[in-house]
């Protein structure tokens, strides 16, 4: 049996398995391509034996558009695990773009389970980093994905070409490791201008990626833009 888990649960062991070798040539091509990927950063309380435990949560999210191009948006994709302990609503959640800038988000939907690991957030102002979702549901042969992982010393954003696998239930597997902290990252098509095609929710930590396909909640999304 393969364990699949969530790729951004800090209780979860270490998945210590994405290679920065893996990433694209050029760092900072891909930096300001894939410059609406940012990070997560949710102040998350679990309760274990009756205490409860504060701790901070890092995932990564995708500043996205429904227009053709790039437009600016206040709106965020990211995995609804990474949120599934933000319980003090008095401290807020706080989207850090590659540049280093902090925004406030708030929470507007999610799927609730990770069977539907998915989760809308929106920025108190819009940015001009959005990436549009793609228009075409046909599954694709082969993906990149984004996101920033936890245990990379330098921080940096890391970007990974991916084969398609096949499915995990009605999400994607992509034949590609990633590191805790990846969780909520984006999933895009390949080229020069890409499309954001799903969002990064698990993998068994040797050898798979498995993210929701964005055409699973885009009803959703529709009806909050």
């Amino acid at each position: 049996m393969v364990l699949v888990r969530p790729l951004g649960c800090a209780l979860w062991a270490l998945l210590c398995l994405g290679v920065p070798g893996e990433a694209t040539a050029s760092a900072v091509e891909d930096e300001r391509r894939y410059s609406g990927v940012g990070r997560l950063l949710v102040p998350a309380v679990r309760y274990e034996n009756g205490y409860a435990r504060h701790y901070d949560e890092r995932c990564s999210g995708t500043v996205v558009t429904l227009s053709d191009g790039a437009a600016p948006s206040s709106y965020i994709i990211s995995a609804w695990h990474c949120l599934e302990d933000y319980r003090d609503l008095s401290r807020p959640l706080i989207f850090e773009t590659v540049d280093g800038d902090r925004s406030e988000v708030r929470l507007v939907a999610s799927g609730g389970t990770m069977d539907q690991d998915w989760a809308l957030l929106r920025l108190t102002q819009a940015m001009d980093t959005a990436l549009p979702v793609t228009r075409d549901p046909a599954t694709p042969t082969a993906v990149i994905m984004v996101g920033f992982p936890r245990d990379r010393a330098d921080g940096a954003q890391t970007v990974v070409h991916c084969a398609i696998a096949g499915l995990d239930g009605s999400d994607y597997r992509g034949s590609c490791a990633l590191q805790q902290g990846a969780s909520g990252g984006g999933v895009f098509s390949i080229g020069e201008s890409p499309r954001y095609l799903g969002v990064i929710s698990r993998g068994d930590g040797v050898s798979q990626s498995i993210f929701v396909p964005v055409g699973r909640f885009l009803p959703k999304l529709r009806s909050h833009f």
